[in-house]
């Protein structure tokens, strides 16, 4: 029977996917056109680097959901950063006066305030250990 990987092995490799992970969400973020030629070979207009860099902000959350460490509280730390950085990222999309459909709106206001609502919750939660 084979030996499952020490844990170890299984820290490290966690660690080596959440740095490219990041990385990865780094460079959707900062350049969604230049990711989406590397990897698809053709370049992407406004709404396709929009959703570049949203998709960037997903695998940052990714990250920092899967960060290897001790303790419960990490899914709830990756939750707060997508919705924090979505909310960050559609308001700004909103804000430069690019064009954008009816949903763009609600959706940076949906994304605000669950992130209010997360921060409050583990404020709580840290304040009443409950």
């Amino acid at each position: 029977m084979e030996e499952p990987p020490s844990a170890g092995f299984l820290h490290r490799l966690l660690m080596v996917t959440v740095l490219f992970e990041a990385a990865t969400a780094l460079a959707l973020v900062v350049l969604p056109g230049a990711a989406c030629w590397l990897a698809f070979g053709a370049t992407s207009d406004g709404a396709g680097q929009s959703m570049a860099r949203l998709a960037g902000v997903a695998l940052a959350a990714l990250a920092v959901s899967c960060w290897p460490s001790e303790g419960a509280r990490w899914p709830q730390r990756g939750m707060l950063a997508y919705n924090a950085l979505a909310a960050i990222l559609l308001l700004s999309i909103g804000a430069a006066g690019q064009q954008v459909g009816w949903l763009l709106w609600p959706a940076a206001i949906v994304h605000a305030v669950l992130t209010v609502l997360l921060a409050a919750a583990m404020f709580w939660k840290t304040l009443t250990g409950r």
